[in-house]
């Protein structure tokens, strides 16, 4: 991306994998008005070397990036698969 671009994430559903990385862009906007769906397979996850997983999505050294939807667009982390055993912990 360019400063000035629009990265537009269009009204459909699109099913990720962890890993989905952004470095030193500055001065763009991220438009999200579909669906980013990640996997709730946990085996076929990408993996770092020292054996954790990857974030789903990271991003470094940016400057300046606006996120915004037309009101439709959601991040969906799938966290029930993630983060599930945690309701047993208040039992």
């Amino acid at each position: 991306m360019i400063p000035g671009d629009t990265f537009l994430i269009p009204n459909t559903t699109f099913y990720v994998q962890g890993g989905v990385f952004a470095e030193n862009i500055s001065d763009v906007v991220i438009q999200l008005d579909g669906t980013l769906k990640w996997s709730e397979d946990k085996k076929s996850w990408p993996y770092h070397d020292s054996g954790a997983v990857h974030e789903c999505w990271y991003m470094q050294g940016v400057h300046n990036v606006t996120f915004t939807s037309s009101g439709a667009g959601t991040l969906d982390g799938s966290g029930h698969t993630w983060w599930g055993y945690l309701s047993y912990l208040t039992i």
